[in-house]
């Protein structure tokens, strides 16, 4: 019987274990299988009437509402395919009014966010279409307000067809590649201000506003595509590095009716950029101007069909001006709502068109991190911030006045929305490091109306491979400094033994790494390697975002010396805990990480292995915008450029195991930046790993790109932090 019963208590254990076993995460899984990427819900438009919301789903568009389960189809591309459309759809436009369709498809991706396509027209009410351009693919098709045209870019020019009788009007004839760009933004503007429509129409369509590039001064850049032939074919465009010559702008206004443009008077000083523009009114519009240095802002106002631009607000700072999309025009244009940091927080303000002050609007120490919308008809102001904790982003509304706050959104963590058109409701959109997205609508006092995606199944099949927790701690820097981070403990983990340790950075200018919510970068693969025995952990260095001005600000023109102190006094804080091995700590980045983890690893004893995708080795070669807004120009701050050469420090990379990864058609960090630093470790001696993915770019995707390039990353590892 004793026997029976230890038998029995024996079979118990193992179909218990048998029950918990986990399944392990493979790369498979991650990069092949997508197994690891939650449910989301796309294509969502927020419709005129305030009820109902457009979503695209399997070739239709559906018109949904916000409160209960009904949905109509509105659009079945099959419809139009019937008609004549030769691709599927890839995005779409409804018109104010809802009468058309606005159909983008054979889209084909240009730069980050550049990309061109295919547009038709579709009817509701008599069910036809018909091609914009004759099929011809263009440049950011944009129905009119008043919904007779549609504006769109082609071979560099601005051009705009009737819809009536698709009458075409060339608005401009001087496009040319390389040269005049009509529009449509240049390669800088796109990367930096993430700007790439160039055009505004008026409110009432009678107008339209667009920027001119002049690129003849731009030096242009010349990257190999290795093809099937003999030779490789180059690759020309424009891009300024730090210190060269930027496009010329000019600015126009277009009087659709009179076929006129008239050019507007941006001043005396050329060396200027125009981020953003719009229009307060059917008869007003306004620009924003940014000196070349990005540390003196100001809005001009022009009326249609005059030349002369008025200053009616400016603003400047002793580092840099963050351009946001945070401006937002109220009371039919007389007064405006924005965001500045120069209360050494970033906070929303209203101001009148002269430029004075009637409200602070939000106030404190915390970052307001999105401007959400503006409800006229209540006085209300919905923004996101980091008011709880520089970890999380939560939701808010604030009379105009900067009174009566309210907190909308309680739960720890990460919420993000997007307002209806009468601010009744919002799309909802909540995680947290070890939650995926939870997407619903709820209503304007955060109320849940009706669940859209819970990622329940999602979340089943995470938690089937038993994945180690995020656990939120802090770390000193090098001057004392408590900086957030984030670790996932290797599986079963045991303090008794000791680990390997991968840091994870990033740690740019304003960027943030750690925050609590589900969008981790590389989050399965991290999970993957806590799994095989890594003790994995990210820290944001100071310089990084939503802790106000001082510790954003503090690397100004010292890019690569503040942020790689702080994660080398990081690390060997860390090693000091007797479960991870001093002897195997290790960094891992990409981009602005890659330039930190060659940092880190040339300057660092404490790390012996560093792993550097596309990064930027000296800031030289990187383009201006972005560069000089942290460093101003090479002439003003060459001691700044010359110490973030990471070849400078090369010596320190010696009996380290190093290894540089690069994509050669990298249009945004050129491969350049791998090139000189393998020329300087073989002049001295210095051995090293690299991988150059061929044709590759800066995201180094496509086909089976993604698992080769992390079983490179993890074998690397596994023999040098690992294996050791």
């Amino acid at each position: 019987m004793k026997y029976l019963f230890s038998t029995l208590l024996s079979l118990v254990v193992v179909s218990l274990f048998a029950q918990e076993k986990r399944e392990n995460l493979s790369l498979e899984d991650i990069h092949l299988y997508g197994k690891t990427y939650p449910a989301g819900v796309y294509g969502i438009r927020h419709m005129q009437d305030g009820n109902h919301y457009s979503v695209m789903e399997s070739g239709k568009v559906y018109k949904c509402s916000y409160t209960t389960e009904e949905r109509e189809v509105l659009f079945d591309e099959a419809e139009a395919k019937a008609a004549g459309m030769s691709h599927k759809m890839d995005n779409y436009q409804i018109s104010k009014s809802g009468k058309l369709l606005l159909i983008q498809t054979n889209t084909t991706p240009i730069y980050r966010h550049s990309k061109k396509s295919t547009y038709y027209l579709w009817n509701f009410e008599n069910k036809t279409l018909r091609k914009i351009f004759n099929g011809e693919q263009v440049f950011y098709a944009t129905l009119s307000p008043n919904e007779q045209e549609v504006a769109f870019v082609f071979d560099n020019n601005l051009y705009i067809e009737t819809i009536a009788n698709a009458e075409l009007k060339q608005v401009t004839h001087d496009g040319e590649k390389n040269k005049i760009i009509n529009g449509m933004t240049d390669w800088v503007y796109e990367e930096e201000f993430a700007l790439v429509s160039a055009f505004e129409w008026s409110p009432a369509g009678d107008y339209l506003s667009f920027i001119r590039f002049d690129e003849s001064a731009v030096k242009q850049y010349q990257i190999p595509v290795y093809t099937s032939g003999s030779y490789p074919e180059m690759y020309t465009y424009k891009y300024p590095t730090a210190g060269e010559d930027n496009s010329k702008i000019s600015v126009f206004v277009y009087d659709v009716a009179k076929d006129k443009q008239t050019e507007v008077d941006l001043g005396k000083e050329t060396d200027i950029y125009i981020p953003r523009m719009g229009w307060m009114n059917e008869e007003e519009m306004w620009l924003q101007r940014l000196n070349r240095h990005q540390n003196h802002l100001e809005l001009l106002a022009v009326k249609a069909g005059k030349s002369k631009a008025e200053v009616f607000y400016e603003e400047s700072s002793e580092t840099y001006i963050d351009i946001t999309d945070d401006l937002t025009f109220i009371n039919d244009g007389k007064e405006f709502i924005m965001s500045s940091e120069k209360d050494g927080y970033n906070h929303l303000y209203c101001y009148n068109l002269k430029g004075k002050l009637q409200h602070q609007i939000t106030e404190g120490a915390y970052d307001v991190t999105q401007f959400l919308g503006y409800d006229a008809e209540n006085e209300v102001v919905y923004y996101q911030s980091a008011e709880r904790s520089p970890l999380e982003r939560h939701i808010y509304s604030v009379h105009l006045n900067g009174k009566h706050q309210k907190l909308i959104c309680q739960d720890a963590g990460t919420h993000e929305a997007s307002f209806s058109r009468n601010f009744q409701y919002f799309v909802h959109t909540y995680s947290n490091a070890n939650t995926a997205p939870v997407i619903s609508v709820k209503d304007n006092n955060g109320k849940m109306v009706r669940m859209l995606e819970d990622n329940a199944a999602f979340m089943k099949r995470w938690e089937g491979y038993k994945p180690g927790a995020v656990e939120f701690f802090t770390v000193s820097g090098a001057d004392g400094t408590q900086l957030n981070a984030w670790q996932i403990k290797p599986t079963d983990f045991d303090e008794s033994k000791q680990y390997p340790l991968l840091m994870f950075v990033y740690g740019g200018p304003g960027s943030q790494m750690v925050t609590n919510s589900w969008y981790i970068s590389n989050k399965a693969w991290f999970v993957y390697l806590a799994q095989q025995g890594y003790y994995v952990v990210c820290v944001d260095n100071r310089g990084t975002g939503a802790r106000g001005v001082e510790f954003k600000k503090c690397t100004y023109k010292n890019l690569g010396q503040i942020e790689v102190e702080d994660q080398i006094a990081a690390a060997e804080e860390l090693s000091k805990l007797p479960y991870i091995d001093e002897k195997r700590i290790g960094m891992f980045g990409w981009s602005y990480g890659g330039f930190m983890t060659s940092h880190c690893l040339a300057r660092g004893e404490i790390f012996k292995t560093g792993v550097a995708v596309a990064p930027v080795t000296s800031w030289e070669y990187y383009d201006n915008i972005y560069t000089e807004r942290y460093m101003q120009r090479p002439i003003d701050n060459p001691l700044g450029y010359e110490n973030t050469r990471v070849m400078k420090f090369a010596d320190g990379l010696r009996d380290k195991n190093f290894l540089l990864v690069h994509g050669s058609f990298d249009d945004n960090v050129h491969p350049q930046n791998a090139f000189e630093l393998m020329n300087a470790l073989v002049s001295k001696n210095i051995a090293f790993d690299s991988e150059i993915y061929v044709n590759k770019n800066h995201g180094i995707y496509g086909g089976y790109t993604r698992i080769h390039l992390f079983k490179k990353l993890t074998d690397f590892l596994n023999e040098n932090l690992m294996g050791q």
